[in-house]
């Protein structure tokens, strides 16, 4: 689409959209819901990194972290990763390995720690050789959620400065 990036446009490297909520307070009450959003310039492409800094209340390092999810009818998913460290959905890491996601995700979430004054090193052990063992072996796995929806629309959020 004209101006979009869909996924039919997909880069090399997940793109980050850092987002403002409307309503962050609704928003930390809905954390375990599934989470539905609206894109109507098409900017959310298939595993792409959405981050919410609003939803950091300093219990964890990746709270209001995201990767997108495509769903029925236009609107698109949010699969959450983890409170305290960089959990992949399945749907996001299927068919590819600790290399290939470090290629895909590295940047995006570098810039995502940066915003709290952290990095993979840092996070992963102080050192590179933390972040090495994390991509030699990153973690997949589903985050509980509590049959709940929660939805944005496009009046609910605004884009950030990634």
């Amino acid at each position: 689409t004209a101006g979009g990036r869909g996924a039919a446009a997909r880069a090399m490297a997940a793109a980050l959209h850092v987002f403002k909520l409307r309503d962050p307070e609704r928003a930390r009450e809905m954390w375990r819901a599934s989470w539905h959003i609206e894109d109507p310039e098409d900017r959310l492409a298939l595993g792409d990194v959405v981050y919410f800094p609003q939803m950091a209340s300093g219990a964890g390092d990746c709270e209001g972290l995201f990767f997108v999810e495509p769903r029925a009818e236009g609107r698109k998913g949010l699969l959450r990763s983890a409170l305290e460290s960089v959990v992949f959905p399945p749907a996001v890491a299927a068919g590819k390995d600790g290399p290939a996601l470090r290629a895909l995700y590295e940047p995006a979430l570098e810039k995502v720690l940066a915003r709290q004054g952290l990095s993979m090193a840092a996070l992963y052990g102080g050192a590179d050789g933390g972040a090495q063992s994390f991509w030699g072996a990153p973690d997949v796995g589903e985050q509980r959620v509590d049959g709940e929806r929660f939805h944005l629309s496009a009046e609910d959020y605004t884009a950030e400065e990634a």
